[in-house]
């Protein structure tokens, strides 16, 4: 599991316990409100994994279902299943073939989120536009 997967976890855990805690004590409404937006805040933020990343690929090129991908990619459905919830990480080879199957694409935005190396707008606007995880 990813250091990145780790700490998004602790935090949706931490959070989850927070909320609970909050919800069962006598504070004011007003003070839990606030937390809470605060909370969802923070969450927001966190950062995109390669599995919320790789599903924004996905519909941002127009395919609905995690099958019809995988299909496409030449790869078993479990398998992308898998990676694209964050059970499985990346290979090395899947992204590869990611690369060769949407040559706009680069390594570095599908380990990093980073889209510099990425040397077009079309795909990136299709990327902004998809929803996240």
């Amino acid at each position: 599991m990813s250091d990145e997967l780790v700490l998004k976890f602790k935090f949706k855990l931490l959070a989850e316990t927070v909320r609970t805690t909050l919800d069962q004590a006598v504070i004011d409404k007003d003070k839990i409100a606030l937390i809470h937006v605060l909370l969802e805040d923070v969450e927001r933020s966190m950062p995109e994994t390669i599995g919320s990343r790789v599903r924004r690929l996905r519909l941002a090129l127009g395919f609905e279902t995690q099958q019809a991908w995988a299909t496409y990619l030449g790869v078993g459905f479990n398998r992308w299943n898998h990676v694209e919830h964050d059970h499985q990480r990346l290979s090395r080879d899947l992204a590869d073939r990611l690369c060769r199957k949407v040559p706009e694409l680069s390594l570095d935005w599908l380990y990093f989120g980073d889209g510099r190396g990425m040397g077009f707008t079309t795909l990136m606007k299709k990327l902004d536009a998809a929803p996240s995880a």
